[in-house]
């Protein structure tokens, strides 16, 4: 457990080489992910840990939304056989998440049904997605909400089916584009 970037961008070539490429059953928790180290500036700040990640083959990379999905995904990496990242944020984090959900690997969770648009949250600001849910609501529009806590593997089937029932998808990611 390390600052984000620390254990991600710093060591990449150690990260890819003996942990990816070896297929090695270790679990990395980056931590003060995204933006929520910006007061030390851009060195600690880790907007690209996920892009560099998701090219090593076999890492599994999970971005919890609230402290239910830090427990259950730390949970779900020590049964999971592999390399797995976890990124986890800095500030206080809203519960958002009934305690029993479960949680897959690879299986985002529906937390609202809606058929106007769907918004996808990953990680710190997953809040964020749930907000601006709320506000649509409010305003008469029905957002399908979904917690994508694994961004590798990707749950395909869950955005595709969002995509065609809702026809409109905007995900709230810390990140860039060409990396989320």
């Amino acid at each position: 457990v390390a600052i984000a970037p620390f254990v991600t961008a710093r060591p990449f070539e150690m990260f890819r080489n003996d942990l990816g490429y070896m297929r090695q059953n270790v679990k990395v928790v980056g931590r003060c992910a995204g933006l929520t180290y910006s007061d030390l500036g851009a060195t600690h700040q880790s907007l690209d840990d996920v892009a560099i990640l998701r090219t090593i083959p076999g890492v599994t990379i999970i971005n919890p939304g609230d402290p239910v999905d830090i427990v259950k995904a730390v949970h779900a990496a020590v049964e999971h056989v592999g390399p797995v990242y976890i990124k986890v944020g800095s500030p206080p984090m809203p519960v958002l998440m009934d305690e029993g959900y479960p949680f897959r690997i690879g299986k985002g969770v529906v937390m609202e049904n809606g058929s106007d648009v769907t918004l996808i949250g990953t990680g710190t600001v997953l809040s964020k997605a749930a907000g601006a849910a709320k506000i649509l609501k409010d305003k008469g529009i029905h957002a399908r909400l979904i917690n994508l806590h694994t961004i590798k593997p990707l749950d395909k089937e869950l955005i595709l089916k969002a995509a065609q029932e809702t026809g409109k998808i905007v995900t709230v990611e810390e990140g860039y584009v060409a990396g989320g």
